[in-house]
């Protein structure tokens, strides 16, 4: 299982690294215009959405827009030591913020607000790839499969992926968590 999941890990990130950080935005910025149309994200009031790292769908828009109306934007907090996530509220970007686990950025500790799973109504989650069932290979540390176990059932999960992250079928383990919709710059996927 490992193994093949590798291989998708090591394809995927050969396309992403041919991308400009110009097309990064520029996908981004389409995959934020398809999640703004859905149910999930029109309804939701408190949204946890992941700080992206360079090579990632960006979120900023995501998080702005939210702002913008009314919701609440809560983002991973990972204690690598304990293999574990929580989530803090985010008022802004122009707080403080370090260098987290995995070089994603954390707020500084004097703007953590850590909060309970169950305050969540949506999950926004990165991945290295995906499939048409909602299928979810992560960068390999389990850490959303193991924190959507805490939220409350019936959370949706999406998933923001590049069209090139998204394949027929992939490798999963009975822990694996799915996607309920998975978004890309062309389409959003139902899962």
């Amino acid at each position: 299982m490992d193994d093949s999941k590798q291989a998708f890990r090591l394809q995927v990130n050969r396309n992403r690294r041919e991308l400009s950080s110009e097309e990064i935005q520029a996908k981004s910025h389409q995959i934020a215009l398809n999640l703004f149309q859905t149910d999930e994200y029109l309804t939701c009031r408190h949204a946890l959405v992941y700080m992206a790292t360079p090579l990632e769908v960006q979120t900023k828009e995501v998080m702005q827009d939210s702002w913008r109306r009314g919701k609440s934007v809560y983002i991973p907090i990972v204690d690598k030591s304990s293999k574990s996530m929580g989530i803090s509220l985010l008022t802004g970007l122009d707080i403080g913020f370090d260098s987290g686990p995995f070089g994603i950025k954390e707020p500084k500790r004097e703007f953590l607000n850590m909060q309970v799973p169950s305050v969540l109504d949506l999950v926004i989650a990165p991945g290295l790839a995906f499939d048409y069932r909602g299928g979810r290979i992560g960068y390999g540390g389990g850490y959303y499969d193991r924190y959507m176990k805490t939220v409350s059932k019936g959370t949706p999960l999406l998933a923001l992926s590049f069209d090139f992250q998204v394949f027929e079928s992939l490798p999963q383990a009975e822990w694996d968590v799915s996607a309920h919709k998975v978004i890309t710059e062309s389409r959003v996927i139902e899962c």
